[in-house]
């Protein structure tokens, strides 16, 4: 959903039909024979221009995330692979996922459990974290994979990809209020121990060095000493009606460039100016 860089097909096609109309009134006017000779080649030019766009006008754009994103899918769809991402971050994430929605649930002091549902609506699919029907709200928790990154959501924000996910997640769910929860656990042993051997194969020092570089990862990892509410920042997202609309009307234009993918022309979805 991030927004393409130039006019739409829509807005070309306008303007070029007004230049056309202004032109058409211009050359009407004229009484130069050369002016209006010259004037013709325009308004043609125009006019082979808008005969180019007229079948692509309606086709909105798309950014290049957009279009990489589409072609991922595509891939995914038609050949079974998935693209797999692995990181210490995105393996914290997963493992502590648990210990997230525990500490949201010590420091709300209200118990709530992990939901194992896929929903869909026919137009987006999701499986939420948890929610509360009674506070209309739906929480996603995020566990940062240090105190440092944890720390930098108050400078950065939360990503504009969390505030697509909240508007579908309460589009979902039929609720008003999205919560994002960023919590800090401690690091699990197994990832600390990989942490460790990265370092050890790349360190240059005494092995006394080493110890004291792992204690400092063990020190960075570990979140024992801190109050449970120094270890959870929430952000909270209200539902936005009319960029649900713009899901309902974008996510069409999604599957037909996928049905469509491999007769379809770049230029016809991405700006190029």
């Amino acid at each position: 959903m991030s927004e393409p860089k130039g006019k739409s097909n829509a807005e070309k096609y306008s303007e070029l039909k007004s230049y056309k109309s202004s032109l058409f009134e211009k050359i009407s006017a004229m009484n130069d024979g050369k002016l209006k000779d010259n004037a013709f080649i325009k308004f043609s030019e125009t006019d082979k221009k808008l005969k180019e766009l007229e079948p692509i006008k309606d086709v909105p754009l798309f950014s290049s995330t957009c279009l990489r994103r589409l072609a991922q899918i595509y891939t995914e769809q038609t050949t079974g692979r998935r693209k797999k991402i692995e990181s210490f971050y995105i393996e914290k994430g997963l493992k502590t996922e648990e210990l997230s929605i525990s500490l949201y649930s010590s420091v709300y002091e209200k118990f709530y459990r992990k939901n194992k549902e896929r929903i869909s609506n026919g137009f987006v699919i999701g499986e939420i974290d948890f929610d509360d029907e009674k506070e209309d709200i739906v929480i996603d928790t995020k566990s940062s994979f240090d105190i440092f990154t944890f720390d930098e959501t108050i400078a950065t924000g939360t990503k504009k990809l969390y505030y697509w996910q909240g508007q579908g997640y309460m589009w979902l769910k039929n609720r008003k209020h999205f919560r994002l929860a960023y919590c800090l656990n401690n690091t699990p042993s197994e990832i600390i121990f990989r942490l460790k051997n990265n370092l050890k194969y790349k360190f240059i020092g005494s092995p006394e060095e080493y110890e004291d570089a792992c204690r400092e990862i063990d020190e960075l990892h570990n979140y024992d000493d801190l109050p449970e509410k120094r270890k959870i920042r929430v952000y909270d997202i209200e539902r936005n009606d009319e960029d649900i609309n713009r899901l309902k009307t974008a996510i069409p234009h999604f599957r037909e460039y996928l049905k469509n993918f491999d007769k379809n022309k770049t230029e016809e979805y991405e700006n190029q100016d």
